[in-house]
């Protein structure tokens, strides 16, 4: 699209504010206009920004979710499978690392078809070998996620 015609699109009203933010702000954003009613979440690199950014918007009154803090993520998707059975929009954010250590609990969650958002924030490697001299940035479309 040329940048005449996004002016002409701006000026008719079709575009109006724009944001430019992060992949984890953006998470934190679609969980507050989603009207979640708990959030659980452990903060761990790399997704600490979402969660951040939700305490954010919960202190504010920007969102009126009850925010669970709690010592682990296994104890966060724990939290969240009790409040999706008992009705609740649920969100958390994990990492790769957290996913792997929810893992237990995520056969209960499916088992019993519970509605749970996640947001999974993972590192991009930039190396395929540590001992290669040159580097190489990858893809999303080329990391492979199987459980």
């Amino acid at each position: 699209m040329s940048q005449a015609v996004i002016e002409q699109r701006v000026r008719k009203g079709v575009v109006r504010d724009r944001v430019a933010v992060t992949s984890n702000h953006a998470a934190a954003y679609a969980a507050r206009d989603s009207e979640v009613d708990v959030v659980a979440a452990y903060p761990i690199t790399p997704q600490t920004p979402a969660v951040e950014k939700i305490a954010e918007f919960i202190a504010n009154g920007e969102m009126s979710a009850e925010y669970i803090p709690v010592e682990s993520e296994h104890s966060a998707l724990s939290a969240l499978i009790g409040a999706s059975a008992a009705g609740a929009r649920t969100f958390t954010a994990t990492s790769s690392q957290g996913l792997f250590y929810m893992y237990e609990l995520l056969y209960i969650a499916s088992g019993l078809r519970l509605p749970i958002v996640m947001a999974l924030a993972t590192r991009l490697p930039q190396r395929r070998y540590a001992s290669t001299v040159t580097t190489r940035t990858w893809h999303p479309s080329e990391m492979l996620v199987g459980l």
